[in-house]
């Protein structure tokens, strides 16, 4: 797995997969909908995460009645426990939307339960050509979300195509919303590219890659953290040194894999002046889009590399 990770560091792995067989439990309304009704009755849709909810619902505006799994800051989608209303909701839907590559595996084991009666599953991670192994935070690799808007908009097409047109328009007004998000991408990359950064996780990684910052955290400590293993000490002894002698400057700190180790770097980072930018796994706040989210997380960022 290290050599996958590494590897995604360097370059993304671009490519386009579809629908599988198969294999929530809180309601999401329509935050940026089209202002014209659904030509036909809504599907009923299941996303394993708020943040792939925010992407359905908009592609899918009113043609789409959106269940969603996780939505909690403060919670780590790793460590969902199903239960009995989670499999309900899958076994209602029309269609199932999930990350995939084992971040929502709890997913798939619902789909395999329910067998023939499981509906279509849009696996985003295969959808991206990512297999098992490789970094499954593919929502922080601005490719990959345009990729899987694509996925999603002809998914949605397949399960209802009395509504195509409507959603091959709320693509475009989608594509739109993403254009502050997009531009704030590469106003960081046009004038921080190369800059080295730290990360506690695996979580930043693609963005990373996005905005042309370097990351010089041992791989070994990120897979540690995001796979909750313990990191070898020449690991740990590496990044310590980078967050105070300079190396570093900015740690990204994943609020959802908060404690211990990563709480250690964060404080060696304070004590030396290193600037921390929190990012999360899913929505903050949990009612926010996408696009509006992920955008204040780079503004963030673009002032801790001093933006001002």
């Amino acid at each position: 797995m290290v050599n996958r990770v590494a590897a995604v560091v360097a370059a993304a792995v671009l490519g386009v997969a579809g629908l599988t067989g198969c294999a929530t439990s809180a309601s999401v309304t329509n935050s940026v909908s089209s202002a014209q009704p659904c030509p036909v009755g809504p599907l009923s849709v299941v996303a394993t995460t708020n943040v792939w909810a925010s992407v359905v619902d908009q592609l899918s505006g009113q043609c789409a009645n959106i269940r969603t799994i996780v939505s909690s800051p403060s919670a780590n989608p790793h460590d969902f426990a199903v239960t009995a209303a989670t499999s309900a909701a899958f076994a209602d839907a029309e269609l199932v939307v999930q990350n995939g590559l084992g971040y929502d595996a709890w997913a798939d084991k619902i789909e395999a339960s329910l067998g023939q009666a499981c509906p279509p599953v849009l696996d985003l991670g295969q959808t991206v050509g990512l297999t098992p192994g490789d970094n499954p935070h593919i929502w922080y690799s601005p490719t990959y979300v345009q990729q899987a808007a694509t996925a999603i908009t002809k998914a949605l097409q397949d399960a209802l195509p009395a509504a195509a047109d409507y959603f091959a328009a709320q693509a475009r007004s989608f594509a739109a919303a993403l254009t502050p998000y997009l531009d704030e991408v590469a106003t960081i990359r046009a004038k921080y590219s190369g800059t080295v950064i730290g990360a506690t996780e695996t979580l930043f990684v693609y963005m990373a890659a996005a905005t042309g910052l370097k990351l010089s955290t041992p791989i070994g400590f990120m897979l540690a953290q995001a796979n909750d293993t313990d990191p070898g000490a020449a690991d740990v002894a590496t990044f310590r040194t980078q967050l105070s002698d300079g190396t570093d400057k900015v740690l990204i700190y994943n609020a959802q894999t908060e404690g211990g180790l990563p709480d250690a770097m964060m404080a060696t980072a304070r004590q030396n002046n290193v600037p921390v930018v929190d990012v999360t796994e899913t929505l903050t706040p949990a009612g926010a889009t996408f696009q509006a989210w992920q955008l204040a997380q780079l503004q963030t960022l673009y002032t801790a590399l001093g933006g001002g």
